[in-house]
Order: C-alpha cells, then structure tokens, then sequence
C-alpha cells in the first residue's frame, strides 16, 4: 500500500475512534468521586469506594476510562459501594441512590454538603434584592433569599420524575419537587417556572409544590407530563433544556 495512503487511512481511523463513545459495560472504572456527566440515559454503580461499572450507557469523555482529579462538585455526596448513579436525557445527573443501611445525605433536609462559598464568585448571577444561600452540581443550580428570607429564586437545571405520591398525597401534572435539603418549601406552595419552550421562546408556568427530592443536578424536578406546558413530549429520565429559573415564597 502506498506510504502516503496508509498515513491517511491511519490518520482517519484514529480520529474516528476517539469520537466512538466508550461504553466499557462491565468494567471497572477508577474514580474517586460520581461523575457529573455520561451518554444520555446511562447507569452505572459502584462496586467500591473508588471504581465502578457501567450498566447501561457510556462515557461521555471516551479519551480515558479513569479519572484521577481530586475536583469535587459541590453537592455531590462521596461514593460508596453500592451506590447506584442514572443520568438523564442531556447525560447530566438524574439521581443517585444508595444502598439499604445508609443514609443518602441528599434526602437530609438542610444537609451540609454545599454553600455559597464554595460557588465560583465570577460565575454565579446577580439577582437584585436577594443573596445567594446554596450552590450545587455541575450544571451550576443557585438558590437566592431576599433580605428578610421570605422569598426564593432559583437558577439552574430542571429535570423531571414520575413518583405517584408526593409529601402529603399524589403527584399530578403541574406538580414540582424541590430540593430537600436547601428548599423544602411546604407542600402546596406555587413555583413559578420559566424555561424555554419547544418554539425556543420563553414561557412561565405557575406550578404546585407536592414532592421534595435528593436532585443532585436541578434547582426543580417536574412530574412527568408538566413539560407538556413548554411544548415538549415527557419520557423516563427527560431533562429540560437550557436554563431554568423558578420562584416562589418561603416560609419555615
């Protein structure tokens, strides 16, 4: 074969390859912490405090399939073994659960493993009359009071789940979740949401407030067929796009 083809075709194949995501199903993946993004729609689970498997999906950096970083996301717990990991439509974080006997420090209400100060200074928005109290996850979730913390707004991700039963009776479509540990406003408070509907415009959508969450990555979680009110069609693990802002009085 000519020397200047084969140069080609090698040169060809290698880009190809590192653009094939890596699925690595069954194999044990070194790293120290959950990472915040995979394929869309993948599982993994942790056989141990630092490696895991992944069930379903794949890597989304397929150029190494171990992650040796000490950076650590703010507000996401340390893995274990048994920890099971799902990831939603846009391959950002969905849930993370654990296993029976420990406690999952995302379903403690007001748990310290996030704050303000651990949120980059130049990244987080200004929002007149209010502070921020609570920053999280890798898609950049921030949580604001007004001065006498009587109102919260909220920015970041908002993903969405099917639980039939909420805090005090069922979930329905305009039902929403908020965090648990950072705003677990009472059940039947009105959440207004603004997102961008499937017409790339934006809408707001006063919803109910009847369920509270571990949501690792999101700022709200809507019941399943509420992303109908933007235009969009609700599957398991379905992830709203861009940016999501919501609003909503406090009280304690």
């Amino acid at each position: 074969m000519n020397k200047k083809i084969f140069t080609i075709l090698f040169s060809f194949l290698f880009v190809f390859t590192l653009i094939l995501p890596i699925s690595a199903e069954g194999t044990e993946i070194y790293s120290t912490k959950i990472p915040d993004k995979m394929l869309p729609y993948s599982e993994i689970t942790f056989v141990d405090a630092t490696h895991y498997v992944i069930v379903e999906g794949g890597l989304a950096n397929d150029l190494t399939t171990s992650d040796t970083s000490d950076s650590k996301t703010p507000g996401i717990p340390n893995p274990v073994a048994g920890v099971t990991v799902t990831y939603a439509s846009d391959g950002y974080l969905q849930d993370i659960t654990f296993p029976d006997g420990i406690t999952n420090p995302l379903l403690n209400e007001n748990a310290d493993i996030a704050s303000a100060n651990e949120a980059p200074v130049l990244r987080y928005p200004y929002v007149p009359g209010y502070h921020m109290i609570n920053y999280w996850g890798a898609s950049h979730n921030y949580l604001y009071s007004n001065s006498d913390d009587t109102r919260r707004k909220g920015i970041g991700r908002a993903t969405t789940f099917d639980d039939p039963t909420g805090q005090e009776g069922p979930n329905t479509k305009g039902s929403v979740a908020t965090k648990l540990a950072y705003d677990n406003v009472d059940v039947g408070t009105t959440v207004s949401v603004k997102a961008v509907n499937s017409n790339q415009e934006w809408h707001y959508e006063n919803m109910t407030k009847t369920d509270a969450g571990g949501m690792p990555d999101a700022i709200v979680d809507i019941w399943k067929t509420g992303v109908e009110y933007w235009g969009y069609t609700w599957d398991s693990s379905f992830s709203m796009p861009g940016t999501v802002y919501i609003e909503h009085d406090w009280t304690e």
